[in-house]
């Protein structure tokens, strides 16, 4: 009787664990509209203009049509890139990946963008789709020239 008792008064003083969080993606048709973005250079020497706090911020507008063909603009660092591209959906992510040209100077350079939406946690509220991704520019008139990179961060508004 000792032994049956111990075991249900073990048993009771195990804490009761909380089911982990799953993810989620969003579906189809979630690129579409307004996102915020940022955009940064990292380096290995701290010169670069995350560590400096420099972030500038754009607003890309997406247009998604069937088949996830991507449409959109991105405005930022006082110049507007139109991008053409595609979101991928799989059941563990969604990718985007867009190119377009920029005018800088009277030089045209071509930019590439690629990046990851972030799933959902299950249990947490009011929770915006974001992308966050790299990005490349360089000289199609210079193709062997090494281009610049930067990562960004994208924020649907709602």
């Amino acid at each position: 009787m000792r032994a049956v008792l111990a075991l249900a008064l073990a048993v009771l003083a195990v804490p009761a664990f909380a089911a982990e969080p799953t993810m989620h993606f969003s579906g189809h048709g979630a690129m579409s509209g307004n996102w915020y973005v940022r955009e940064f250079v990292v380096s290995s020497d701290g010169s670069d203009s995350f560590a400096k706090g420099e972030l500038p911020q754009g607003l890309l507008s997406l247009e998604e049509a069937d088949g996830g063909k991507l449409t959109g603009m991105l405005t930022i660092h006082d110049r507007t890139v139109t991008l053409s591209g595609t979101v991928t959906y799989a059941a563990d992510g969604v990718t985007v990946r867009m190119s377009g040209t920029v005018v800088i100077e009277g030089a045209a350079y071509s930019e590439s963008y690629f990046g990851y939406v972030m799933p959902s946690w299950s249990n947490a509220d009011e929770q915006l789709p974001t992308l966050i991704g790299t990005t490349t520019r360089f000289d199609p008139q210079h193709p062997d020239a090494m281009g610049g990179t930067a990562s960004f961060v994208a924020v649907h508004e709602f």
